[in-house]
C-alpha cells in the first residue's frame, strides 16, 4: 500500500486532507518491517486492526478493493467515535 494510492482513493471519495492523514497514520502502523504498510488478505477479506473486512467489490484492482474498503471502515470508526 502506497501513500499516493491512499491519497487518490481519499480524493476520489471526496474526503478531507485531514481524513487522508488519519487514514495514512492508521495504515502506516502496520509495516511489519517493510518500508510501506502491508495488509494481509485472503479469499476476499483482509485483516486490519484485528478485524476481518471484506473487499469493496465496486473496484477491479486488488489494491483498490482493499484501500476503498479500508477507508470506509476508518470512516465508520470515526462516525461511531463521534456518536459516543
Amino acid at each position: 500500500m502506497k501513500k499516493s494510492e491512499v491519497k487518490v482513493a481519499v480524493e476520489h471519495m471526496r474526503y478531507s486532507k485531514e481524513f487522508e492523514a488519519e487514514v495514512w497514520d492508521r495504515c502506516s502502523k502496520y509495516t511489519w518491517g517493510y518500508a510501506t504498510p502491508r495488509v494481509p488478505y485472503l479469499l476476499g477479506y483482509f485483516m486490519f486492526e484485528g478485524e476481518r473486512i471484506p473487499f469493496d467489490k465496486d473496484f477491479v484492482g486488488r489494491n483498490e478493493l482493499i484501500i476503498h474498503a479500508l477507508i470506509e471502515k476508518i470512516q465508520l470508526d470515526k462516525v461511531n467515535r463521534q456518536r459516543k
